[in-house]
């Protein structure tokens, strides 16, 4: 083979690739470390020849965006090793009976979601099934019906994917409830039959322990995929409520703006639910947003102040799970915002 042409053209038994990376990047295949890697090499391919490549490139997409998700590394980079696995074909045989740890609103549900289209796309299913489980789905009123309502929500998902959300509530502690064994046993059933349909869980890792895994002592090695999402950090929350903002074609101001993570740091073991709660500010402030700008020009409406975050935060702190008292010794909104 011509040296001059070797960095452009390389044997992996009978494929071929090219590629439009030159001779300072001809190791970048072997080089990958997350998501942006998978994301820069499906776009630079000429042509792709390569069967690994040309699954690569159909994941696209899915690998957008997981990625232009907010944080979550750790996990990022767990599911580009995973990607790089099962590209190659090297895992067909292989379990995808996936576990998510987290707290709530921190995205498991969209994560679920995005690794359900990446095994759709990689053919280890059949179809584009996502079912969002809860206790009540699976749980019977009575001793005996609760067997036959799981698996009649497993047969539904034959070929897609089940998703329990909190998947420890179908347990407890003690073990001591016959309604929940009765069903993680039948779970545990379909499990081992092989390309029936994947399960995914999500929940506290600790929660999870003591009151789904506990139950059943084959159900953990069924579950060979484990990810955690760790908990966000202020800068991470600002950048959540700025994207909630905008995905409804809000602005805020840029004083706002500039001061946001200050706001978030002095705050946040106010938000334990992450974007959840962020979610639920976003609500009250444009409340009091539309409050301020009652009978006021167009070109005003919104545009979030701190203002708006002020009077927002103080309906915020009126939900439930914020303690009475609460937030009485921060600093002012005004000192940051």
């Amino acid at each position: 083979m011509n040296p001059e042409n070797s960095s452009k053209r390389r044997r992996t038994g009978m494929n071929t690739y090219e590629s439009t990376y030159d001779d300072d990047n001809k190791d970048c295949f072997h080089q990958v470390s997350c998501i942006q890697d998978l994301i820069n090499i499906a776009k630079s391919l000429k042509r792709r020849r390569n069967a690994d490549f040309s699954r690569l490139k159909v994941l696209l997409p899915e690998l957008e965006r997981l990625n232009n998700m907010i944080g979550m590394e750790k996990l990022k980079k767990s599911i580009t090793f995973q990607i790089l696995y099962y590209l190659q074909d090297l895992g067909s045989n292989d379990m995808l009976h996936t576990v998510i740890e987290g707290p709530p609103g921190c995205g498991k549900t969209v994560v679920a979601e995005i690794l359900a289209k990446i095994y759709l796309k990689l053919s280890f299913l059949d179809n584009d099934i996502f079912k969002v489980a809860k206790r009540s789905d699976l749980i019977g009123e009575y001793l005996g019906q609760t067997a036959a309502k799981t698996q009649k929500l497993i047969n539904k998902c034959q070929g897609g994917v089940l998703f329990i959300d909190e998947a420890y509530s179908l347990g407890n502690k003690e073990g001591r409830d016959s309604y929940s064994k009765e069903c993680i046993d039948t779970i545990v059933a379909n499990l081992a039959e092989k390309r029936r349909f994947v399960c995914i869980i999500a929940g506290y890792k600790k929660d999870l322990e003591q009151c789904f895994f506990s139950v059943n002592a084959g159900l953990r090695r069924r579950f060979p995929w484990i990810y955690t999402i760790e908990e966000y950090t202020p800068k991470e929350l600002s950048e959540i409520f700025e994207k909630q903002v905008g995905d409804e074609s809000w602005y805020i101001s840029e004083k706002a703006q500039k001061n946001l993570s200050s706001f978030f740091n002095e705050r946040k073991k106010y938000f334990p639910h992450f974007g959840g709660d962020t979610e639920t500010l976003f609500a009250k402030v444009k409340i009091s947003h539309s409050r301020r700008v009652f009978g006021k020009p167009r070109y005003m409406k919104k545009e979030i102040n701190f203002v708006d975050m002020k009077k927002g935060y103080e309906l915020f702190l009126e939900n439930s799970h914020v303690k009475q008292g609460e937030g009485k010794n921060l600093p002012p909104i005004g000192m940051y915002i």
